[in-house]
């Protein structure tokens, strides 16, 4: 399953098991969200293996990059999580 269909399975039974535990369930939310972006990290996902395969890109190229991206999404949604107090 790509990183996109999981987008759209996983949010439903991530808040329902939110409400389930009766935590906020943005701070589940915001973790789907995160982890559905972070494949980039690696060539496996589908759009990647397309730039591995065409570009010859290299797996370390893509740690690289996608390490970057990942920390900045890391970032971002820590601060969301701790400016709208949702922990």
């Amino acid at each position: 399953m790509s990183n996109a269909a999981a987008a759209m399975v996983v949010p439903s039974v991530a808040l329902e098991a939110a409400e389930t535990i009766q935590v906020n369930p943005i701070t589940f939310a915001l973790t789907v969200m995160l982890s559905a972006s972070v494949p980039m990290i690696t060539p496996f996902e589908p759009s990647c293996i397309l730039l591995y395969g065409a570009g010859g890109y290299k797996f370390r190229d893509f740690v690289k990059t996608g390490s970057l991206v990942t920390l900045i999404l890391i970032v971002n949604c820590s601060y969301i999580k701790t400016y709208y107090l949702l922990i």
